[in-house]
């Protein structure tokens, strides 16, 4: 006859094992849930943000797909969830992950307007607002328009109605059609200024200088801001003081007006090895220089070589009381290749240069102190495999964070 002792181990071998079935489920459930939690897209972003105690901070929109767990629903679709995601500047390191818009749509049209001290302005199905330090939700349409009873029932749900300005605040037009700007330090809301009407030029000079201004706007305005082939964010040569910098082939160099009014992008997508140019340059009229006669700087060569611009604006990334200049290049033609940066001085003296984690950089944004990257690794095209990789202008150290 059996002991009850007997019985007893029995029955908690029987619960051991259903209590380890129970946990190897949930680590299984778990498990695939993360595996479907997999970053589909980067839907904006970078951008570079500033919490309250003044560090940069990089603001990145991620959307996934949730997908339906329950068998019993029919089609494949499940929720798009839409992240916002802070990553320290300085070391690329994840600060917090906030869920910004759940949404049934494929593509949930989400967008990153703009930032301010401690706060960053996302549309999502309509206007918000998000605490840094508090890393949630500050602020919805319903707030501000509790904060401002002007706006009740006025701001519209429609993207291209809101701008964000450091500078003035939101821009908005509202649902009966008044532009505005709310002052979002203040809360207080002030009419939009009227576009001021191009006066009719009095003379020859003010005509050249307003047709270079106009030139300068429309080069920033249609401007690569997410790239999609490699040195699309080089310039192709940069004035500083008395000095003109070129970053040219041979055969460009051959070819190279020797009237000078503002950097480019290189109009070629071949694979060109490029020098680094020099020339005393003089003003020549309004917004025009006169280039004297070229120098190469050095014998290096850069493959794809540019001078690496500042994400939309037409000028390069430099470091903070610096004239020297850095060099986007890469080290191979085809799907192998691997960015490098390089800083050089005006003499042509390599400070540093450094290979990064990334294929090619989709997006740049960049302060006084670091330069931040979004790209691919090496042979890679899925975009889940997107990351983030932050140098440090002084001394070309990096991090590197994936997204996924």
């Amino acid at each position: 006859m059996e002991s009850g002792s007997s019985k007893g181990r029995a029955w908690l071998k029987v619960v051991a094992a259903i209590a380890i079935g129970l946990v190897a489920l949930a680590w299984l459930k778990s498990g695939a849930l993360l595996q479907a939690r997999v970053v589909r897209a980067i839907a904006a972003g970078p951008l570079i943000a500033r919490d309250a105690a003044g560090e940069a901070v990089l603001a990145t929109l991620l959307t996934y797909e949730q997908p339906k767990w329950n068998r019993r629903s029919s089609g494949s679709g499940g929720r798009e969830i839409v992240e916002l995601q802070l990553n320290r500047m300085s070391d690329a390191a994840n600060l917090a992950r906030i869920v910004v818009h759940r949404s049934g749509a494929r593509d949930p049209g989400v967008y990153l307007l703009g930032a301010e001290p401690d706060r960053i302005w996302v549309f999502a199905g309509g206007v918000r607002a998000f605490s840094i330090a508090r890393r949630e939700l500050e602020l919805d349409a319903a707030a501000i328009e509790t904060r401002v009873p002007q706006l009740k029932d006025q701001l519209p749900d429609d993207r291209k109605f809101y701008d964000f300005d450091a500078e003035s605040g939101l821009r908005v037009t509202t649902r009966d059609g008044t532009r505005l700007i709310l002052d979002t330090r203040t809360w207080t809301i002030a009419p939009q200024p009227e576009a001021t009407p191009n006066q009719p030029t009095r003379d020859a000079q003010e005509w050249e200088r307003s047709v270079q201004e106009w030139g300068a706007r429309t080069d920033e305005g249609t401007a690569t801001t997410v790239a999609q082939l490699p040195g699309e964010f080089g310039l192709d040569s940069w004035r500083s003081g008395e000095r003109w910098f070129g970053i040219l082939s041979a055969g460009e160099q051959r070819q190279y007006a020797r009237s000078w009014d503002r950097p480019r992008r290189h109009e070629s997508v071949d694979p060109e090895r490029r020098k680094v140019w020099t020339a005393p340059v003089t003003d020549s009229g309004p917004g025009r220089s006169q280039l004297g006669e070229m120098q190469a700087v050095r014998d290096n060569t850069y493959l794809r070589g540019g001078f690496l611009r500042d994400g939309k604006r037409m000028r390069p990334v430099q470091a903070k009381g610096s004239p020297d200049l850095i060099i986007e290049h890469y080290t191979a033609i085809d799907d192998s290749a691997q960015m490098l940066l390089t800083r050089i001085t005006p003499e042509g003296e390599v400070r540093w240069s450094t290979i990064l984690p990334i294929k090619l950089p989709n997006t740049v944004c960049a302060t006084d102190e670091y330069v931040a990257f979004r790209g691919l690794p090496p042979r890679t095209a899925s975009l889940q495999r997107a990351q983030l990789v932050s140098v440090k202008l002084s001394d070309g150290s990096f991090r590197a964070f994936e997204y996924n």
